[in-house]
């Protein structure tokens, strides 16, 4: 079987005025995953990205902890099709709903500090963000994401078999993207149904790997968000 391993980005600039872009944080922990492959001889064949910021930033700098161990990745080829959906409205809206009890929340996270209560609000955050993005799964019009979650979902199946068809048996294959067509992989692999795999996208660490064992006709779970390389300081899911 073939190896198709998922990397969420590293972690995003949510305190800033492009979210699409990463963080300082974000980028070594980019590159502290290229370094762990590097240094553990991992293998690949081939490197895909999806056409965010986020994603292309990650690939170079994964590339360069790879170099800085030795280890020369493939020129990366772009699959537009792993992108992920455009959910700034979601996440404005549960950001709306714990403002009220967190009217420090923003500030915080503009410095890039948080307090105990900032990280229990990111928390809160993150769980009501999963139930609208239930709702946008079970076709809800009021969540206003452009993209329904059916072509969403046809979008990210295409990519993923397109890779699946060029890079066949026995192949490792990296495919830098975001938590979202993460979980529309892991639904496939598993049988989950929409509004549970979409419910995984909060716990996917930032540069964390998903790993995926396919053949032709066969899709499967190998492991689900390993983040091993990347020390307690380095965890975050933004």
């Amino acid at each position: 079987m073939s190896s198709l391993l998922l990397v969420r980005h590293g972690q995003a600039s949510i305190h800033a005025a492009d979210y699409d872009q990463l963080s300082d944080l974000g980028a070594t922990q980019s590159r502290t995953l290229g370094r762990w492959w590097g240094e553990r001889g991992q293998r690949v064949d081939a490197v895909y990205v999806g056409p965010q910021k986020r994603h292309r930033q990650t690939e170079a700098a994964l590339r360069e902890g790879a170099a800085e161990a030795g280890l020369e990745l493939p020129e990366a080829i772009a699959l537009p099709e792993v992108g992920e959906m455009d959910a700034s409205a979601v996440f404005a809206e549960a950001m709306r709903r714990v403002a009220v009890a967190a009217p420090e929340l923003s500030s915080q996270l503009k410095e890039g500090q948080l307090s105990d209560d900032g990280r229990v609000a990111m928390r809160h955050i993150a769980g009501i963000s999963a139930k609208l993005f239930e709702r946008w799964a079970e076709g809800d019009p009021a969540i206003e994401v452009p993209e329904t979650y059916a072509a969403f979902e046809r979008r990210v199946v295409s990519g993923l078999q397109q890779v699946m068809k060029a890079q066949r048996r026995g192949k490792h294959v990296v495919v830098v993207t975001s938590g979202g067509p993460t979980t529309i992989a892991l639904k496939l692999a598993l049988g989950l149904d929409p509004g549970r795999a979409l419910h995984l996208m909060s716990v996917i660490y930032n540069a964390s790997v998903t790993e995926l064992k396919y053949t032709e006709d066969r899709l499967t779970l190998g492991a689900f968000n390993q983040a091993g390389h990347l020390g307690p300081e380095l965890l975050t899911k933004v």
